[in-house]
């Protein structure tokens, strides 16, 4: 009998959490759909824009400012989407996900709903476009030979790192969104200026050696110069001390988020 509970209690889980990811994924595409609803292309646009912005960056940063010494031996347009793809998707999902508790307030007024689940939505509809913006990279490196440079095992590695951090500081930033509503001015500074402090519009090699690791303490720095190294971009991934930084920010934020969820949870729906 203790066996069989087991097993049916187990079996009970299993099918607790594949219908939260259904519902979570119903959501995420939904999210997606909202925008378009009343356009006539629909879910098109959703592919049409990302995939036109793609095209432009890449005319206009192979034919009008190319510079051939940002990355020897790679395209520079290459180079330059390679860096920029993983900001774009960072900064998308913090920008538009900030209030994300406030655009699903029915959400959380039902006791019934996890309502963990809500940044993950954003999250996981941002993360739709960045995957085909990540497609759409390939083609242009098979465009321009640069196609075996690409280290797939690297790129999944990095998009679980961008996940996980891009995840847990919208969570964080979209909590104190709802009480603090100064905050969606503070991540769209933070997201202005963080650019320049990512080696995304400029090369690393032109740092003097007595400033070179500085960038290594902006945890985004892994995510891009990891991005770049899988798209054949860099000769290295990074160093050691940008990968202790990284994980000890994302250990640092995923308790922040655990703790202001235990300690805001109850306050939500009223403030919502």
């Amino acid at each position: 009998m203790e066996t069989g509970e087991t097993l049916g209690g187990r079996s009970g889980l299993n099918h607790k959490y594949a219908e939260r990811v259904s519902l979570l994924w119903d959501l995420a595409v939904n999210d997606l759909r909202r925008a378009e609803k009343d356009t006539v292309l629909g879910w098109g646009w959703t592919f049409v824009r990302p995939a036109v912005s793609l095209i432009v960056y890449y005319v206009v940063f192979s034919l009008f400012f190319a510079m051939p010494d940002e990355s020897p031996g790679v395209p520079y347009s290459i180079w330059f989407l390679s860096g920029m793809l993983p900001w774009l998707f960072h900064a998308e999902c913090l920008g538009t996900g900030v209030y994300c508790f406030s655009e699903y307030g029915y959400l959380v007024r039902k006791i019934c709903f996890p309502v963990y689940l809500i940044p993950l939505i954003r999250l996981i509809s941002t993360f739709i476009i960045h995957i085909l913006c990540i497609a759409l990279l390939g083609a242009l490196c098979i465009f321009e030979n640069h196609f075996m440079q690409i280290r797939l095992i690297r790129l999944v590695y990095v998009c679980v790192c961008e996940l996980f951090y891009t995840g847990t500081g919208l969570f964080v930033c979209a909590l104190l969104a709802a009480f603090m509503r100064d905050m969606e001015s503070l991540t769209a500074i933070s997201l202005q200026a963080g650019i320049w402090a990512v080696p995304v519009l400029w090369n690393m090699r032109k740092v003097p050696r007595k400033f070179a690791e500085l960038p290594a303490f902006n945890p985004m720095y892994h995510v891009v110069q990891n991005f770049r190294y899988a798209f054949g971009c860099e000769e290295t991934p990074g160093s050691g001390l940008s990968l202790a930084v990284f994980q000890s920010v994302c250990a640092v934020l995923l308790l922040l988020c655990i703790l202001l969820y235990r300690k805001l949870r109850a306050h939500l729906p009223d403030v919502l």
